[in-house]
């Protein structure tokens, strides 16, 4: 079974980063995607880990319009109310900002390639 979400959209507010109790590094932000005309946004969470982690977060700000996949991944909480509730989150693997320049951060580096002579 396949599991691979492909979004482009604008980062909703200020990403926000930090470090679990077991040391991983995340950084987690809101994505606008465009539904089109005349429907509402779909607004997605989306986490990184790792080094894409500490490579995105300097590079998103609100407003960014980013390329980001990933794949989906539901978990249960609790709300405020002491309610049990289930979430769903992208987890990317790739994000790109999508700029001028685009900036591309994948979560595993790539291989070095050597140049024809």
């Amino acid at each position: 079974m396949l599991n691979q979400l492909t979004v482009i959209g604008n980062v909703g507010k200020d990403p926000e980063s930090g470090t679990t109790k077991k040391g991983g590094t995340y950084t987690r932000f809101r994505l606008a995607v465009d539904q089109g005309k005349d429907e509402e946004a779909l607004w997605l969470s989306v986490v990184c880990w790792g080094s894409l982690a500490k490579k995105v977060f300097p590079r998103l700000h609100k407003g960014s319009s980013v390329f980001v996949q990933g794949r989906l991944h539901m978990q249960a909480y609790t709300d405020k109310n002491d309610v049990e509730r289930q979430g769903i989150e992208l987890i990317a693997s790739n994000i790109q900002v999508l700029e001028k320049q685009p900036i591309e951060i994948q979560d595993a580096p790539s291989e070095p390639t050597e140049k024809a002579a």
